[in-house]
């Protein structure tokens, strides 16, 4: 684990109540001390990282949005997903 091997963690979520859930999976007082949290609603919003990945060395992609029923033409969906 990243924070195990003393690395600073910066995770994105998409709503404030998703980040007491990540903090209760992390035991440590230790390892949340190097965990920030920054809420961003909409990932697929033009320039929504703009700055968020200042200083950030590496970036480990463990989730993406998936498709809801309201998305007609998947094709679009997955245009919206390249940044």
């Amino acid at each position: 684990m990243a924070l195990e091997a003393g690395y600073r963690v910066r995770g994105i979520v998409r709503k404030q109540s998703g980040i007491e859930a990540l903090k209760s999976t992390l035991a440590d007082e230790k390892l949340t001390a190097n965990v920030e949290f920054i809420v961003v609603p909409d990932l697929t919003a033009p320039n929504v990282f703009d700055g968020l990945m200042d200083k950030v060395t590496y970036v480990i992609h463990v989730a993406s949005p998936l498709p809801s029923a309201q998305v007609s033409n998947e094709g679009s969906f997955h245009s919206r997903l390249l940044i």
